[in-house]
């Protein structure tokens, strides 16, 4: 919505970088599942401790992901309110290209 309707480049600059995020964090979301896939096809076939310990590595592989993922989500959106725009190393450089340099809030 922000990024279609907004005519400030500012807005518009802090949603395609929100967007690029959200990618990104699917992306890393999918490679912790084939991640997971690989080493349940990979670990012995008789059940035991094996399994269990993949499956918390993998939780916890996620926890942690969605954890970094909200934090940042949140100091993010804590710059963008306070008028302090958050250039990202890439995902800022991208944005900056498709919506100019954000302008002041």
């Amino acid at each position: 919505w922000f990024l279609l309707f907004s005519p400030r480049r500012y807005v518009k600059f802090h949603a395609l970088q929100a967007l690029g995020v959200g990618v990104l964090s699917f992306i890393m979301y999918g490679v912790l599942w084939v991640i997971f896939y690989l080493a349940t096809q990979a670990a012995p076939t008789d059940p035991g401790t094996m399994y269990g310990a993949l499956i918390m590595a993998w939780f916890a592989g996620l926890l942690f992901v969605g954890i970094v993922l909200f934090c940042l989500t949140v100091y993010f959106g804590w710059r963008a309110s306070q008028g302090r725009p958050f250039h990202l190393p890439m995902l800022g450089d991208l944005a900056e290209r498709i919506s100019g340099p954000p302008d002041e809030p």
